[in-house]
């Protein structure tokens, strides 16, 4: 994008809040690093250049401990979408996912004024919507970044430290699928962040149930040839299937990874890959597809990294476990892996070599 095209994008963006009173900023379900992010980059926008107040909004829970810690250390005020009073907001932004990716708490019929995204293209776009999404940014916060720049908008420590972790855990310290832009924004928010703040989120305390929860994923883990497959049941964290499918992928000899469970009335799974020129989001869309799951399920992601979600809230157990047995077997089709798996912890360790 040239400077100049890039300023009139902060102009558009801007004049879609100009008769706004009570605007919002929803983040997606379960908001990460990123989400939460290029949220405060939003915010403090519009309070620099418009002088409004914007909420950050989110549906589920923030429950991943670096999540948690970044919210705390930070100071970040969220807003639960549950508690939160639609009836007042008149402009909303939509921030790190898509009207048509439904992993968000947007009440059915309120159409974002604004929405801002580096996945892929989810679906149609509402006319009365203006959508930024850069599928080839790696992080959200990166957008945000060039927005402040282009706006001449101060950042202080504390946003700096937010927008570069986002950065920092959506593109894995520059390494998945990270462009040049992406590098720039890195660079330039390291310098001004919170170093101690950085390594205290980075590294937080971490409860017993947290490695008893590890612990138990990895006895459900198979292995299907070069594909790693965790089905975990009942999660006490929707997040456990994403860094079960981070763990586990790291496996030797190892391309795929999915772990899928269930999380309140929905059934969620995640996928990951070594494969360079491979697209889990592709792989993760052909996973929710109407022959394998109705029209409960949704999906997205980008080419290394993906998830899903599919909503169970009208069936029977015995429903779930079916479905769980669909995707499981079309995952394994895709990805060609054998049909025929093998525990994880019933492997024989070789022996260490003597010195």
């Amino acid at each position: 994008m040239q400077p100049h095209s890039r300023s009139r994008q902060v102009e558009r963006l801007l004049a879609a809040f100009k008769d706004a009173r009570r605007p919002a900023i929803l983040l997606h379900d379960n908001p990460d690093p990123d989400a939460i992010g290029s949220g405060l980059g939003l915010a403090k926008l519009l309070q620099a250049r418009l002088q409004l107040c914007a909420p950050l909004v989110h549906g589920g829970v923030v429950s991943r401990a670096e999540n948690r810690s970044l919210v705390e250390e930070l100071h970040i005020d969220l807003c639960s979408a549950a508690r939160f009073d639609w009836s007042a907001a008149d402009a909303v932004a939509l921030l790190d996912c898509q009207a048509a990716s439904g992993n968000h708490s947007l009440p059915p019929g309120l159409i974002p004024v604004v929405v801002l995204d580096h996945h892929p293209l989810a679906g149609e776009v509402h006319a009365d919507t203006l959508a930024d999404i850069r599928p080839d940014y790696g992080a959200t916060c990166t957008i945000l970044t060039e927005y402040l720049e282009d706006a001449q908008v101060h950042v202080d420590e504390r946003l700096a430290t937010a927008l570069f972790y986002g950065i920092k855990t959506d593109t894995q310290d520059l390494g998945r699928q990270a462009s040049g832009i992406d590098a720039l924004a890195y660079l330039r928010l390291f310098v001004a962040a919170d170093k101690r703040a950085l390594a205290r989120i980075q590294n937080p305390r971490l409860p017993r149930a947290y490695f008893r929860a590890v612990h138990d994923a990895l006895e459900r883990v198979e292995i299907y040839g070069e594909a790693a497959v965790a089905r975990l049941g009942d999660m006490v964290m929707p997040e456990a299937t994403g860094e079960t499918a981070d763990l586990i992928v790291r496996l030797e000899g190892m391309r795929w990874s999915l772990a899928i469970g269930r999380y309140l009335d929905r059934l969620l799974f995640s996928l990951r890959t070594t494969e360079v020129e491979t697209d889990a989001g592709a792989v993760a869309h052909q996973l929710v597809a109407q022959e394998l799951v109705g029209r409960h399920g949704r999906a997205g992601g980008h080419w290394r990294l993906a998830g899903g979600a599919i909503d169970t809230s009208a069936m029977a157990p015995a429903a779930i476990s079916a479905i769980e047995d669909r995707l499981i077997s079309a995952f394994l089709t895709i990805v060609e892996a054998p049909a025929a798996g093998a525990s994880l912890m019933a492997f024989s360790a070789e022996p260490a070599p003597v010195p």
